[in-house]
């Protein structure tokens, strides 16, 4: 709107610095950390967080997000027997897990890649915007898969250090070891 008035003023300095403030809101939009919401109104408006202290994560809740029974109720056992004192919950796709997400902030999310519904990296990145969003501390995040790991994936996880991609079949004291390095010491129990 305000270039088209600029345009219709004939204003060319005018013009030129709503380009800019047009510029730096495309850059703005452009980046991860801002989330396009619906108005209401047939509109989209962005979130914009104005506190800029994260909330953290809560670490003594743990989810696994798995399409596999059988799998998922193997790793809430052996998380459970390896975390006491530690809440798990447990669901079979990513929509789930995105919806519970924005319930419980888990601190560490177990999530199968390949699954119907919404796969691991869609409902990662669900999860991303909630975040962003609530202004939240993103939780740690451990992918498993049986598949070879997308040039994406590895673009989430990086360095290892945050995220990190576990192959299956994969050994449970593998996933113990990993889910235990990204748990504060106090939750561990060491």
């Amino acid at each position: 709107i305000l270039t088209c008035l600029s345009e219709l003023d004939k204003n060319s300095e005018y013009k030129e610095q709503i380009d800019r403030v047009v510029e730096v809101l495309d850059k703005l939009r452009q980046q991860e950390g801002l989330a396009v919401t619906d108005d209401g109104q047939g509109g989209t408006k962005y979130d914009l967080a104005l506190d800029s202290e994260l909330t953290e994560c809560d670490f003594s809740r743990i989810m696994i997000v798995d399409d596999e029974a059988l799998l998922r109720d193997m790793f809430v056992t052996a998380i459970s027997m390896s975390f006491p004192g530690i809440e798990i919950d447990a669901v079979p796709d990513g929509k789930k897990a995105r919806d519970l997400f924005s319930q419980k902030h888990h601190g560490v999310i177990i999530m199968d890649v390949s699954m119907p519904i919404m796969n691991g990296e869609e409902s990662y990145s669900e999860i991303k915007m909630i975040c962003s969003r609530k202004n939240w501390q993103l939780p740690k995040v451990v992918f498993c898969t049986g598949f070879q790991i997308s040039e994406s994936l590895k673009d989430i996880v990086g360095d290892g250090s945050h995220h990190s991609c576990l192959q299956k079949p994969l050994s449970i004291g593998d996933l113990v070891e990993t889910i235990k390095s990204r748990l504060p010491r106090q939750s561990t129990g060491a």
